[in-house]
């Protein structure tokens, strides 16, 4: 019999693919079991070892006990297909419903920057004597800063924290100008790149704002609106110092939600990768998947009854057993993402002939759930189209009918916010150093606010240092 290495082999040179291709997809399937289970424990500890500390928000705490039910239902009992099926679906839910809360908090996280932003400005107006800077000196050795690294990526980087940071002093075409610039680049490029730049952008910007926000975190939107409304161009060293507070316990609530709900999506993806793939593995691969179950069943307990105390040690000293075969593991499914996007493209129509779409379909949602991007939309469909000159340029009016709307209605210092957010998201568009040190310049020169222009030019040399 064929090892491992040799179907492999064999899949990729297209032979003997009804003999090989089930027993490859189920060998990729044991890796994520293995992988998946002993990365559920850990993860599932974590949530657990949050909670008991205090340091996860009610909302998701709720969450954590959905979880727990489909725990109980599922891993923890003898193999129910119908079980599966409902623990996969009830996952599924709990996926859309983090992802929605957690659209809501990075939507807050970007507007909380803006009024960062605006109040750093305003901070040296409360430190005494107030002195200016030497223009020409500052872009000298902010120049040299921005370049100390040769490294172009580094080098971009930094040009981008200098665009953030700086004074925003050009016109509203100009910046209008910049953002169609910046979407030209993207001409060929397929549909999803695209929408995922101006969400980047409409989001650093604060135009994105989910309907839910305010009903899933009423505390924060009080914050914002107390931002909102204070008066920026009138503000007293006392009314300065409030919002400071404002923001700064707002930003921390933030925080503990963010970290809960972060840690509790990793849990959540490993567990469906896990019940995804426990009909597929191996005897073997499931022993291995299931090593650290000890400590799950004793979570899954405490949970259950709603005691929110720490495991015992012995049961965290059984970690130990899973050192190096995670790492392993992990390395398995890096190399199967390989082989399933190979069956993908190369023999989807024999996998379907062979009744192997189903297998295939969910390893196909195992890679995304293990992959880097926690929050991926696994029903989100593309057409696989690429755009072209009239689809951008459709698109660019679109942006600057939003941007025009809200920058109409907002201050200057807000506005500057929010141009300077969306700098910061756009490819570097400086062809030389030249570019740089004028726009530098120019930016510093035109500033009449002391103030702004010493603490930007601060700020952005803690970002360079």
């Amino acid at each position: 019999m064929l090892n491992r290495k040799q179907i492999e082999q064999e899949v990729r040179k297209g032979k003997q693919l009804e003999v090989h291709l089930p027993m490859l997809l189920n060998h990729i399937s044991s890796d994520y079991y293995a992988y998946s289970g002993m990365s559920f424990a850990m993860h599932y500890y974590n949530v657990f070892e949050m909670l008991v500390s205090g340091e996860c928000s009610e909302g998701a705490e709720n969450h954590i006990l959905k979880v727990n039910d489909i725990v109980l239902n599922t891993i923890l009992e003898e193999f129910d297909a119908t079980k599966r099926e409902q623990g996969i679906k009830k996952l599924d839910e709990l996926r859309t419903s983090i992802i929605s809360i957690m659209q809501g908090l990075t939507s807050y996280a970007d507007c909380f920057s803006l009024y960062e932003y605006m109040l750093n400005r305003i901070e040296p107006n409360y430190k005494g004597d107030l002195e200016d800077i030497d223009v020409e000196a500052e872009v000298k050795e902010l120049v040299s800063m921005i370049f100390a690294d040769e490294d172009r990526l580094v080098m971009n980087e930094h040009i981008r924290s200098m665009l953030s940071q700086l004074p925003v002093r050009m016109t509203k075409n100009r910046f209008y100008d910049m953002l169609k610039e910046s979407l030209s680049i993207y001409e060929g490029s397929e549909e999803s790149t695209v929408e995922d730049f101006i969400y980047m952008l409409r989001s650093a910007a604060g135009i994105y704002k989910p309907d839910h926000m305010e009903e899933d975190f009423p505390q924060l939107m009080e914050a914002v609106k107390r931002l909102e409304n204070a008066d920026y161009q009138n503000l007293s060293e006392s009314d300065y110092k409030e919002l400071e507070i404002v923001l700064s316990d707002a930003t921390s609530r933030l925080q503990v939600e963010t970290e809960s709900y972060y840690a509790l999506e990793e849990a959540v993806n490993a567990l469906y990768s896990v019940l995804l793939n426990e009909v597929y593995a191996s005897k073997e691969a499931v022993a291995t998947g299931n090593l650290l179950n000890g400590i799950v069943k004793e979570i899954t307990m405490l949970l259950q009854e709603k005691q929110f105390i720490s495991i015992p040690e012995d049961l965290v000293d059984e970690f130990s057993v899973a050192e190096g075969k995670l790492e392993q593991y992990l390395e398995c499914v890096t190399e199967d993402e390989a082989m399933i996007d190979l069956i993908r493209k190369d023999h989807k129509d024999l996998a379907q002939a062979l009744m192997l779409t189903h297998h295939l379909e969910c390893l196909v949602l195992s890679q995304s759930l293990v992959s880097n991007s926690l929050f991926i939309d696994l029903d989100k469909q593309w057409n696989g189209k690429t755009v072209d000159k009239s689809f951008l340029e459709k698109r660019w009016c679109e942006l600057v009918d939003e941007f025009s709307n809200v920058l109409s209605e907002g201050n200057k210092l807000m506005n500057r916010a929010r141009i300077a957010a969306t700098l910061r998201e756009m490819p570097v568009l400086f062809s030389n150093t030249t570019e740089v040190r004028d726009y530098m310049r120019n930016s510093l020169a035109s500033c009449r606010d002391v103030a702004e222009r010493v603490a930007s030019v601060s700020l952005l040399k803690q970002l360079l240092d």
